[in-house]
């Protein structure tokens, strides 16, 4: 669970998920970014569940963007995300998951 460090060009952090998370049979349906964290709607073949991306710029350099990525079943202790993109996930097993989606509701209010 490192970082990955890539050129960015300039243009939406979602466009940019869009070309890394896009497969066949998944793909990002929105995305938002609060305090350096893109929370993002993911559609797999089973539900929309919630990616979470740190998010690391350096200037001045090639490889001038980088992301941390883990999904809602880990846990993640980042609690900003927005209502937009709650109410787009679908319902999942994850206990971990169901505390997450909780405590960012409760953040929200």
């Amino acid at each position: 669970m490192g970082w990955t460090f890539t050129h960015k060009p300039k243009g939406s952090i979602k466009k940019f998920f869009e070309k890394e998370f896009n497969s066949d049979t998944c793909k990002v349906v929105d995305c938002k970014v609060k305090n350096f964290v893109a929370y993002i709607a993911y559609q797999t073949p089973k539900a929309i569940i919630a990616l979470v991306c740190l998010l690391k710029y350096q200037r001045n350099d090639y490889f001038n963007f980088g992301y941390k990525d883990m999904d809602e079943t880990m846990g993640p202790y980042y609690y900003d995300c927005p209502v937009s993109i709650l109410n787009q996930l679908t319902p999942i097993g994850s206990e971990l998951a169901n505390k997450w989606r909780n405590k960012c509701r409760i953040n929200r209010t």
